[in-house]
């Protein structure tokens, strides 16, 4: 007997976004992109944003985007090397604050077995103006 089998690659992309609401951020939109293989070298690149309007105390939007890297077999071992970008705002209605952050963060990730991972993150989070006071909680 003779058994062909045919194999066809996965898709390597993915493009997500949509609308959604959350009683305390208002209403939110996200949007994903993400690509795997490429270089035909397995690297993954993700860039995930998210942004919101608050119905209530608005002052600007708030929002968080990220860009993310996976690269397989760092260095020639079987190492994942993970840097990260990030960057946010958001605001704090209780205690008036304003807080922008920019985050690099990266990881290096060993597999031991196939259930168990070692994984060492480092990366400072900078906040250049955590509290302005340029607004104040006004009753609703």
């Amino acid at each position: 007997k003779t058994i062909k089998v045919a194999l066809k690659e996965a898709d390597r992309g993915v493009l997500a976004g949509g609308p959604g609401y959350r009683t305390d951020l208002g209403i939110r939109g996200f949007g994903q992109f993400s690509y795997t293989n490429l270089w035909g070298e397995n690297h993954t690149l993700s860039i995930n944003t998210a942004v919101n309007r608050r119905f209530y105390n608005y002052h600007f939007l708030e929002g968080q985007a990220q860009v993310a890297y996976v690269w397989p077999w760092f260095a020639g071992h079987e190492l994942n090397f993970r840097p990260t970008v990030s960057v946010g705002r958001t605001q704090y209605i209780n205690f008036s604050a304003d807080k922008k952050t920019i985050c690099f963060e990266s990881a290096v990730q060993l597999g031991l077995s196939e259930s168990t991972l070692v994984s060492l993150c480092t990366g400072p989070e900078i906040l250049p103006s955590v509290v302005t006071g340029r607004y104040h909680n006004t009753p609703s």
